[in-house]
C-alpha cells in the first residue's frame, strides 16, 4: 500500500485508495495484496497476538503466486476476480492460436464450471477473454474437468478452461487449462529448472504477464446440455445394495451421481458440514457421517471431479496408493495384463504387486506428462498417492466419478467390506516384500 495525501492506502494493483481501518482490516483477514505491500509493517490498531502471527508470515515484496503446477489460483476477490480471469483466458487463446492448426477455420474452447455463483461469474469473464483474441467459446455450464477434456476431444476444439477449486479450501478458485485432445497443460520442471515435458502452462504465465494485444476476432457462444457423468454410469449387476456419504463442493456433481449410481445410495454431505477431508488429519465431518449413517464408504472429490479421498465404513482413511492397487486389480480383472501407469511416488511394494497382474509403466507427477504417458503406452489405468486416478481411451482423463463407479462394482461383488478388502490387500503386498 502507498499512502496517499488524502491520508489513505492504495494497494498494490488497485486504482483507488482505502483508509486507514480498511487498511488494518485487510492486514487482519490476510489480504493477499498484502504480502507485497511496503506498508504491511504498519500495525499501529492491531490486537499483539495478530501482530505476532503477522511477523510470522511475512514474505514482503514478494510476487503473489498466482500460478501453480498445474494451472491458475487464489482466493476470490483477493487474487482472482473477472479482470484476472479474463486475462488469463486471453493468454490461453493466445497460447492455441500460435500453437493450434484452426479446425474447419475454428478456434473454438470448451469452457465449464464447478457449479458454483462465483465460478459461474468468473466463467462468464473466460469467455469474454476467448472472444477478445477470437476463439468463440463453447460453454459447458456446471461440469468436471473430465467432461471438458472429451468434449474437447469429440468436437476436435483448440482447448478448454475449466474453473473451480482444487481443494477443500472455502473460497479458493483454481482454473485448470487444456489444450488440444483434451491434454491438460502443466507447468515444466522447476526443481530442475527444466521443462522435462511440455512446460506449456509457462507460456501462459508469460502471456498474461504482459499487455493485452489488440482483439483478433469475436466469437459467438455455443451452449452444451449438462448430462450425466460418462464415467459414472454404473449398470446393476446383482449383488449387494451399497450406501456412500458424498462430499464434494462441485455442485453438478452433487446434483448427478445419485441419479447416476444404479441402485446405490449416495448420501449426500450437507453444505454446512462440508469441512476440508485431508489424510491424516484424524476423523472429520466426512468420517463422524459415514458412522452415522452406517454407510459402506464416504468419498471426497475436489471442486474439478478430478483428485478424492475414501474414509472406509469404520470411518478410517484409506491410503491412496492401496486404493490405487484396488481398482488396479478389478481393472486387471476385466483385461488380460492391461498397461497400468503408476505416479513416480508410488510404493515400491505396490509397483511389484501390480506387475504381477499388469504391465506397470512409471508416469510422471505433473498431469500434461500423466496424460502423454497413458496416451503413450495405451494404459487402461493410472494413479498413485496424488489422489488421481486416470482412465485410458482416445481422451486419457483423471476422473474421481470413474473412480467412484470401479469402487462401487469392486464392492458390488465382494462378500465382505471395504476395510477387509484392504487389509487383505495391505498384508498380500507388504507381506510379499519382506519375503522378497
Amino acid at each position: 500500500m502507498i499512502q496517499s495525501a488524502s491520508n489513505t492506502y492504495l494497494c498494490p494493483g488497485e486504482r483507488h485508495g482505502v483508509s486507514r481501518a480498511v487498511h488494518r482490516a485487510r492486514l487482519a483477514a490476510g489480504y493477499d495484496a498484502c504480502r507485497e505491500c511496503p506498508h504491511r509493517g504498519d500495525t499501529a490498531g492491531l490486537p499483539r497476538r495478530q501482530i505476532e502471527r503477522l511477523e510470522q508470515i511475512r514474505v514482503a515484496k514478494r510476487p503473489l503466486d498466482l500460478f501453480h503446477p498445474e494451472g491458475a489460483g487464489g482466493r476470490y476477490l483477493n487474487l482472482l476476480d473477472a479482470a484476472a480471469v479474463r486475462r488469463l483466458a486471453m493468454a490461453h487463446a493466445k497460447l492455441l492460436r500460435a500453437g493450434t492448426a484452426a479446425v474447419a477455420g475454428d478456434y473454438c474452447v470448451v469452457v465449464g464450471h464447478d457449479g458454483r455463483s462465483e465460478t459461474a461469474e468468473l466463467a462468464v469473464a473466460a469467455r469474454d477473454g476467448l472472444r477478445f483474441f477470437g476463439c468463440p467459446p463453447h460453454d459447458r455450464g456446471a461440469t468436471t474437468t473430465a467432461d471438458i477434456a472429451r468434449r474437447i476431444a469429440a468436437e476436435g476444439a483448440a482447448g478448454g478452461m475449466f474453473v473451480g477449486n482444487d481443494s477443500a479450501e472455502t473460497g479458493r478458485i483454481a482454473i485448470r487449462f487444456f489444450g488440444p485432445l483434451g491434454q491438460p497443460l502443466s507447468a515444466g520442471d522447476g526443481a530442475t529448472g527444466k521443462q522435462l515435458f511440455g512446460g506449456s502452462l509457462d507460456r501462459i504465465a508469460e502471456a498474461y504477464h504482459r499487455p493485452p494485444s489488440r482483439p483478433v476476432r469475436s466469437g459467438s457462444d455455443q451452449r452444451g446440455e449438462s448430462c450425466p457423468p460418462e464415467g459414472l454410469i454404473v449398470s446393476d449387476q446383482g449383488g449387494r445394495t451399497l450406501r456412500f456419504v458424498l462430499d464434494t463442493g462441485n455442485r453438478y456433481l452433487r446434483r448427478f451421481i445419485p441419479a447416476a449410481s444404479g441402485g446405490h445410495h449416495a448420501l449426500i454431505q450437507p453444505a454446512e458440514e462440508r469441512v476440508a477431508h485431508r489424510l491424516g488429519v484424524g476423523r472429520g465431518p466426512l468420517a463422524a457421517a459415514v458412522i452415522r449413517q452406517q454407510a459402506d464408504f464416504g468419498i471426497w472429490i475436489d471442486g474439478h471431479g478430478e483428485q478424492c479421498r475414501i474414509v472406509d465404513e469404520r470411518g478410517a482413511d484409506v491410503s491412496a496408493e492401496l486404493l490405487t492397487a484396488l481398482l488396479a486389480v478389478e481393472v486387471a480383472g476385466s483385461t488380460k495384463r492391461p498397461v497400468i501407469v503408476l505416479e513416480p511416488a508410488t510404493a515400491k511394494p505396490v509397483v511389484a504387486l501390480l506387475k504381477r497382474v499388469a504391465q506397470v509403466r512409471r508416469g510422471h507427477p505433473r498431469c500434461e506428462a500423466m496424460f502423454a504417458r497413458m496416451a503413450e503406452t495405451e494404459a487402461a489405468f493410472g494413479g498413485g498417492p496424488s489422489g488421481r486416478f486416470w482412465f485410458g481411451g482416445p481422451t486419457p482423463t483423471s476422473d474421481a466419478a470413474g473412480a467412484l463407479r470401479l469402487l462401487l462394482k469392486t464392492l458390488q461383488a465382494a462378500r465382505e467390506p471395504l476395510s477387509s478388502l484392504l487389509d487383505h490387500l495391505e498384508q498380500q503386498t507388504y507381506d510379499r516384500s519382506k519375503a522378497a
